[in-house]
């Protein structure tokens, strides 16, 4: 169980770790399997992150606009709802 925990805990999903579970008796073949499991999660996980810094971002300067003058202000979370275009 500690061990499937902490797969979870480290980002794999449940079918990943029934794969990581079946290969854990396995020999040198089994870790190279292992290793190309994880290199994707970290893929993965490093587009999630690239997609959460690019929310804080927009976040950091919806913040920073809203603290200007009245006048001054032109909303970057509203105008980004408000385009058809998606951010890369």
């Amino acid at each position: 169980m500690r061990f499937v925990k902490r797969a979870q805990e480290l980002g794999f999903t449940l079918d990943e770790v029934q794969e990581l579970l079946q290969l854990a008796d396995g020999g040198p073949a089994d870790c190279d399997t292992a290793r190309d499991l994880a290199q994707t999660r970290i893929g993965v996980l490093q587009s999630k992150i690239d997609d959460l810094n690019r929310m804080r971002d927009s976040l950091v300067e919806l913040v920073t606009t809203c603290a200007r003058p009245q006048a001054a202000r032109s909303c970057p979370l509203l105008r980004a709802l408000h385009s058809d275009r998606r951010e890369p």
